[in-house]
């Protein structure tokens, strides 16, 4: 949460909102194999895990948003993604489905991907960085087929 939100406020630098995006990922990703080896999970917990995966979300968008600009390529993925994150707080009681899971994992790193590619481009060949950019949108448009799932899911348990 604390990086979604520091994200919000100063989107203007990529190296630290690229760093940022990843220390989010790494902490999202490790959190819930950590409480359960140490066997600390709650309800609350999962509802937090939740809570900030939404804002997380909504940062990367954000960010990617301020970097890129509303492109052909990417407006139509930050309305899709939006509405769903939108749609999504009306089944907030609902525990995370594995298509949503598949749908987050793949969302994060395609966004952390986008926001390394600004960072590729100041310190390495721009090839990388067009790369990277190409990677990651891939892999949010390919996200849009667990979106789905997730939501028929919801739909489905509710």
């Amino acid at each position: 949460m604390a990086c979604a939100f520091r994200m919000f406020t100063n989107p203007e630098d990529p190296v630290h909102v690229f760093l940022l995006a990843l220390l989010g990922a790494l902490s999202d990703a490790i959190d819930g194999p950590l409480a359960k080896w140490l066997d600390q999970c709650t309800v609350l917990g999962k509802r937090l895990d939740q809570y900030a995966d939404w804002a997380f979300g909504f940062a990367l968008m954000y960010t990617i948003w301020f970097a890129e600009g509303l492109q052909w390529y990417n407006w139509p993925l930050i309305v899709i993604i939006g509405v769903y994150m939108i749609i999504r707080v009306k089944f907030l009681a609902a525990n995370t489905t594995d298509a949503a899971r598949k749908k987050t994992i793949m969302q994060f790193v395609g966004g952390v991907m986008i926001l390394a590619s600004p960072v590729s481009a100041l310190f390495f060949i721009p090839q990388e960085a067009t790369l990277l950019l190409l990677l990651g949108y891939g892999l949010l448009w390919g996200s849009l087929w667990h979106l789905i799932q997730s939501l028929r899911e919801y739909i489905k348990n509710s």
